[in-house]
């Protein structure tokens, strides 16, 4: 069987590659039919990072976040049709090589293997016609009316994972607890955190006005430069990122409790200057998070469906598309460069 596997070779080129696709008892084939664009597809796409990093890594599928129907299962375990997510983490077992200390001990999670690989992180992504699967790397959607929005669950199991971590090496102290920024990662980080911890005070810190109001389901919601100056907050999660992740962190660093947690889900391109004689001074734990694995996966999906977030996650979804051609693929990536907020969904018909 042929596979059409469409890289990108620089930025804003595409290139279509017509590959062999070898059948194999513990993978599945399946075609792809939603996806969403991440802002790491659009670093790629523009050439904003590194040409150091642009060479090393191109040419390559982009895309992470997808959803797609089972084609063929050689072990009959799934039937044709079924729809699953697609986990884009891949551990290096996987690939042929040992297990590591990551991928041994649960705590730390195989997403954290040093010889894994990931989906369109110098590893061919998911925009092709048919992929080539792990079964350990698929979930099963048992929904009809939504599929567009599961395309945005890996965005979602990244939080969940970030969550994870938040209780095993928080303090126990959740009355109030502090998102920072006013994203999609932030939105969903308190969405979950609304969800799952009812009883806490869920505090949004952003600094522009339309994507504060989308925040209506928090407890209070302050613009970045206008908090109350003796404000209580027990832990924090800073989910803004790029050149303005050091101002953020010492600012939390600043305003957090004693014994606080700053779980980091934030990634810069530079290295980032952290004020660590007054971590020290709080005895502050930094909570560095990346990615996620299949069961955070399994656990976001039993979250999307027993908590029936469907609203919510459309409020992200601000444009949708179908895709034909790479014509239309240029045109997913102009838009969503440009919307406001939110995220690009594709309807992969390729």
């Amino acid at each position: 069987m042929i596979n059409q596997v469409i890289r990108l070779i620089q930025p804003k080129m595409f290139e279509t590659v017509m590959e062999s696709v070898h059948f194999s008892k513990e993978y599945l084939i399946v075609r792809p039919s939603y996806m969403s664009i991440c802002h790491a597809d659009q670093r790629y796409y523009k050439g904003t990072r590194d040409k150091e990093v642009l060479q090393k890594k191109l040419p390559m599928a982009l895309i992470h976040e997808a959803i797609g129907e089972v084609l063929y299962d050689p072990s009959n375990e799934y039937q044709s049709g079924e729809k699953v997510v697609l986990v884009p983490n891949v551990p290096g077992y996987l690939i042929g090589l040992p297990k590591t200390v990551s991928e041994l001990n649960d705590r730390i999670g195989e997403n954290y293997c040093p010889q894994g690989k990931f989906r369109s992180s110098g590893y061919d992504g998911f925009m092709q016609e048919l992929i080539m699967q792990p079964k350990s790397l698929v979930v099963k959607i048992h929904e009809n009316s939504n599929d567009y929005l599961f395309s945005i669950t890996e965005l979602l199991s990244v939080c969940m994972h970030a969550l994870k971590r938040f209780y095993y090496y928080s303090n126990g102290e959740n009355k109030y607890i502090g998102v920072w920024g006013d994203g999609n990662v932030a939105f969903l980080m308190a969405l979950l955190l609304k969800k799952k911890m009812p009883s806490t005070k869920v505090i949004v810190f952003g600094k522009h006005p339309n994507k504060l109001e989308m925040f209506s389901f928090v407890d209070e919601r302050y613009f970045i430069d206008q908090y109350p100056t003796f404000i209580t907050i027990d832990h924090m999660f800073e989910c803004v990122g790029g050149e303005a992740q050091s101002e953020v962190i010492n600012k939390i660093i600043d305003i957090v409790q004693p014994g606080a947690s700053i779980s980091i889900l934030g990634v810069s391109e530079k290295k980032v200057e952290v004020n660590v004689r007054k971590v020290l001074e709080k005895g502050i734990v930094l909570i560095g998070n990346s990615r996620s694995n299949t069961r955070d996966f399994t656990d976001t999906i039993e979250f999307i469906l027993e908590n029936k977030i469907y609203d919510y996650l459309n409020m992200l979804v601000t444009n949708q598309l179908t895709v034909h051609s790479i014509t239309d693929i240029h045109r997913a990536f102009e838009m969503d460069s440009i919307k406001p907020y939110g995220k690009t969904v594709m309807k992969w018909e390729i």
